[in-house]
């Protein structure tokens, strides 16, 4: 899609008669006061004379009907003439209204009742009267006066001349302005050449005496003036204006992006230079005139987007919004999309803005034949902006027959569709026809729809579909499904998915049998959904018990779980006979160490003994069997519990290695018990390395064991294997070969 303003051809004849108008209109004021100041001429007639020009006229496509009520044509509007009585009568309103300073273009069109005049032509009248008096008490000296100035001698001579000198200049710049016209791309060259020169010479507004910048500016202060809501507004209707008067956007759009977008002005307001408050109307449409605004930035953001939301939409090389995004933006507004809301559309439908004329209106009229109010399409269109982009979305109209077939009408369907977020009617479509395999009947069907639209409306139904997925692997039938739709706790689809999924995955953690986990889920769903467990190491923790006694626990009484929510305290499972027997086996066990009953330091070692009464004095009982002394062995387990931990047969495979393989003493374990603690991998990966350094005379042989093991692996990397070359080659072979064992 192309984004390019549209010109007429040189041989238009509406260009030669607004030409003759532009010139025409540079002859018209009689007022010599008006037109002191060269510049202020050439801004104003400019500006008149883009108001002539006449506006296209939309051609209407065979057999589209709706398209002719976007269509228009402006006839050409004769100007009127100030004449020295109008003016008389402008400058009468002024000094009864205050003077020009205080004169408002409102007020002096009300006090004139003149039906030619326009707020525009007054405010431009005003405007000019305003300099001129300016511009006067600058020459002279003295304040504004509040008497009529009339025209005398050389005075009009000079008059005359400037109005010549005007012409020309309005003559060239119509000129340039149709040379541009048939040559677009001299139009951007220009455009950077006066960046370039602007950036080169900035504009520096002249001095004044009484009007001096503010040396110090807060966050709210722009070039010394304080943005107030008065001067916010001033900018709004000079950005009105421009958009209005000089780029001859449509009011509406012109007004919307105008009042809608804050960011935009707060930005513009930045770049003008002005001296005064008053000065902000005069300075800002200086400032449009000499450096045009891209005007995708105001518009985007008038409807609805951000600028870090829009800032990829802008079009690259394009400043200027074209006919067919007008008109196309017109046919949405017409068909009552909120403006403020299509910035969504151009963000996920931006083909629309470049159909031909008629083309999306013959698209929306598809979607009246099927039946579609106007109201309830502009909900559609907002919520769902590709149902315009290609063809007609039969997904959606098989969705909304199938609703209306049920009874269910079309403002309940806008009542509950959201326009934060886009809709897949596939998606819809499916789940709603899932939904009638689940339910009986149609009136089923109806209820269920009515008590929970999230269903179908949901992400689409996208998470319904997974629901009753999960659920019929699980073994529901369709019957219990539609009893868990009617229980369905008032909350998200997909938290209610979330909360069943954890429990699953809590149930398969705890070593639960799959049927009895499907019965659980048949009978209990309904209630599982609202709840949201807490992770199962946190749970078992809590509970003080192992994943058996939970397990069997869940099976007895699921609705045990609702205890084990997240944000509520669990409290630990009741006691066995079997944790009884254990608890008085291992407190026995700690006497029989030499621990005194009810010490600080028994409770400390009791904590410190992790296991089973029964299975700590089996471990113990595997070193006495190796010839250790009962009382050494005793020693060893108060300096080093943790060698209890572990199980027997890993436990007598270590000794095995250290005494029987490498021929350690067992005075070794005496004096170094927390060997036993290590992985059996990282004891022969080191006495490995250890004995091949000793082969070539890099090591000490009389190193001790806890030298070998206790050490971190850097430090066994920088201190041992670094003696010899070949080390780290050789120590990764070692732990390569011991992976493979």
């Amino acid at each position: 899609m192309k984004f390019g303003r549209r010109h007429a051809s040189d041989n238009d004849p509406s260009h030669e008669m607004c030409s003759e108008q532009a010139t025409h209109c540079c002859k018209c004021y009689d007022i010599s006061e008006i037109f002191s100041t060269e510049t202020r001429q050439t801004t104003s007639l400019s500006k008149q004379s883009s108001e002539c020009v006449e506006t296209d006229i939309s051609t209407e496509p065979a057999g589209s009907s709706l398209a002719s009520e976007f269509t228009s044509s402006s006839p050409i509007k004769t100007r009127i003439k100030w004449t020295t009585d109008l003016h008389d009568k402008f400058v009468e309103c002024v000094n009864y209204l205050g003077g020009p300073m205080k004169a408002t273009p409102k007020q002096i069109l009300k006090m004139m009742r003149t039906d030619e005049l326009t707020i525009y032509k007054v405010k431009s009248h005003l405007q000019k009267y305003r300099t001129h008096k300016h511009v006067q008490n600058s020459m002279q000296g003295t304040s504004l006066k509040e008497e009529e100035i009339h025209l005398e001698g050389s005075g009009i001579k000079e008059f005359m001349r400037l109005q010549d000198k005007v012409g020309q200049h309005l003559q060239e710049q119509l000129e340039v302005s149709m040379t541009l016209a048939r040559n677009p791309s001299r139009f951007t060259t220009l455009l950077k050449r006066l960046s370039h020169l602007s950036v080169e010479n900035p504009f520096t507004p002249p001095s004044s005496a009484t009007q001096k910048p503010r040396s110090f500016a807060t966050q709210r202060t722009r070039n010394g003036i304080r943005v107030t809501p008065t001067i916010r507004k001033m900018a709004e209707e000079a950005m009105l204006d421009y958009f209005y008067s000089t780029r001859s956007l449509q009011y509406m759009v012109a007004e919307s992006m105008s009042k809608n977008s804050p960011i935009f002005i707060e930005n513009l307001l930045k770049k003008v230079s002005c001296v005064s408050a008053s000065d902000i109307n005069q300075s800002i449409t200086k400032h449009l005139r000499f450096h045009p605004v891209n005007e995708f930035e105001p518009f985007l953001e008038s409807s609805g987007l951000k600028p870090d939301e829009y800032t990829h939409l802008i079009p690259s090389g394009e400043i200027f919004l074209n006919e067919l995004l007008l008109e196309n933006h017109h046919v949405l507004c017409y068909c009552g999309v909120d403006p403020k809301k299509i910035g969504k559309i151009f963000e996920e439908a931006r083909d629309v803005f470049g159909y031909e004329t008629g083309v999306l209106a013959s698209k929306i009229k598809v979607y009246e034949d099927f039946g579609f109010s106007r109201l309830f399409l502009s909900k559609l269109i907002a919520c769902c902006p590709r149902m315009l982009v290609g063809g007609t979305d039969m997904e959606l109209v098989k969705v909304i027959e199938k609703l209306r077939a049920i009874g269910i009408d079309s403002d309940w369907v806008m009542k509950n569709l959201s326009e934060e977020v886009s809709y897949n009617w596939s998606s819809v479509h499916c789940a709603l026809t899932l939904l009638r395999v689940v339910c009986n009947d149609e009136n089923e069907l109806y209820r269920l729809i009515k008590n929970y639209p999230r269903l179908i409306f949901e992400s689409s139904g996208r998470w319904t579909l997974i629901l009753v997925g999960f659920e019929t692997k699980l073994g529901l039938s369709a019957r219990e499904l539609y009893s868990l739709f009617q229980k369905l706790p008032q909350m998200q689809v997909e938290k209610c998915v979330s909360n069943l999924r954890r429990c699953f995955l809590f149930l398969k953690e705890i070593d639960m049998e799959d049927d009895e986990i499907q019965k659980v889920f048949r009978s209990h769903s309904w209630w599982i959904s609202s709840c949201t467990l807490k992770k199962t190491s946190s749970l078992l923790v809590n509970l003080k018990a192992y994943k058996t006694r939970v397990c069997k626990v869940v099976k007895e009484n699921p609705e045990e779980m609702k205890k084990w929510t997240m944000g509520s305290k669990v409290q630990p499972l009741p006691a066995t006979e079997v944790y009884l027997d254990s608890k008085a086996m291992k407190t026995q066990f700690l006497l029989d160490l030499g621990y005194v009953e009810g010490s600080e330091e028994m409770e400390r070692a009791g904590k410190s003994f992790r296991g089973r009464g029964s299975e700590l004095k089996e471990r113990f009982d595997v070193l006495v069997r190796f010839g250790l002394d009962e009382v050494d062995v005793k020693e060893m387990v108060k300096a080093s519990p943790n060698i209890l931990t572990q199980a027997s047969d890993v436990l007598e495979t270590k000794v095995r290695y250290l005494v029987e393989e490498l021929g350690y003493p067992l005075s070794t374990l005496v004096t170094f018990p927390s060997c036993l603690k290590f992985t059996l991998e990282r004891m022969k990966v080191r006495f490995a390395m250890f004995a091949w350094l000793k082969g070539r005379g890099k090591a000490d042989p009389k190193l001790a064991v806890s030298t070998l093991l206790a050490c971190s692996d850097k430090d066994f990397a920088r201190y041992f294997v670094s003696r010899h070359p070949d080390g780290p080659k050789h120590l990764e072979d070692l732990k390569k070969k011991q992976q493979l064992l």
